[in-house]
């Protein structure tokens, strides 16, 4: 097998996570595999191959993904704590190539996990089910006593270790974060991800509420109304594409809906490419 067939099992298995913006945004979320490589003295050597910083998945290369020598990483399970600058300058330090892409933030929760393969994703599903005072009961409901459940934590150094010391369940549930799942086989760890996404969404439709619907007329003055045709003549003189999301017309009609719209992004991760 080629040294560097975990590198394309990794490629592939990203970009089709990347291509479900259910999973991950632009730029968000990492995946790992291991492996192992000659370095340049020719000396076999265990890897880390780990998503770029801000790379996207969906269209991320072998590129995107720089190598890092797993034995210098692991040598930092040593420390109580550390700083986000000493760890980025310790990981940085570990790459393979000097000038490959700076690594994931997270990298050290890829490496302090033993298995091969590992998903973090910021799936909408998992960021809803901790999305509220009930997140962990909520999260035992929707995909059984399998998985660990980690309060809020800001990604760094202290999380990697926590999730490393829960590499015997089948994941783990990161609160207002999102998923992170493993397996020694790249497809297996593929499916597991889907699986537990799949499992939440449909714990979380047993419980949606479909709002009733609810027609509102407002008068609306001579001059407002002048004033809305002639913009929507300028909107609609040129072709467009019209889009109707029914998801969105049952916001619409919420009781609760400027609450709700108000609320903010579902992670703390999609602030990096959420606006509000």
């Amino acid at each position: 097998m080629s040294d560097f067939r975990p590198l394309e099992e990794l490629v592939a298995r990203s970009q089709r996570i990347g291509h479900d913006q259910s999973l991950v945004v632009y730029g968000g979320g990492n995946t790992s595999s291991k492996g192992e490589i000659a370095d340049h003295l020719g000396r076999r050597r265990k890897v880390l191959w780990v998503k770029g910083s801000g790379a996207d998945m969906q269209y991320a290369i072998d590129r995107d993904y720089p190598a890092l020598y797993l034995e210098e990483l692991l040598s930092l399970e040593e420390f109580q704590e550390m700083t986000d600058d000493l760890m980025v300058d310790y990981v940085t330090r570990a790459l393979v190539d000097p000038t490959s892409r700076r690594p994931s933030i997270e990298t050290l929760l890829h490496a302090f996990l033993p298995a091969k393969h590992i998903d973090h994703v910021h799936a909408d599903s998992i960021c809803t089910l901790t999305n509220h005072a009930n997140g962990k009961e909520a999260t035992r409901e929707a995909l059984g006593d399998g998985f660990a459940y980690v309060d809020w934590i800001r990604p760094g150094f202290e999380l990697s270790k926590l999730v490393g010391t829960l590499k015997d369940h089948e994941g783990v549930v990161l609160a207002h974060h999102g998923l992170v799942v493993w397996d020694e086989n790249s497809d297996k760890c593929y499916q597991k991800t889907i699986d537990a996404v799949n499992s939440a969404e449909k714990y979380l439709n047993t419980l949606q509420k479909r709002p009733e619907s609810k027609f509102v007329h407002r008068d609306v003055s001579n001059s407002d109304l002048r004033e809305i045709l002639l913009k929507l003549r300028g909107k609609i003189g040129k072709r467009q594409v019209l889009r109707v999301d029914r998801r969105l017309q049952d916001l619409s009609k919420r009781d609760d809906l400027k609450e709700i719209v108000a609320a903010g992004v579902s992670s703390a991760d999609h602030m990096l490419r959420i606006r509000p």
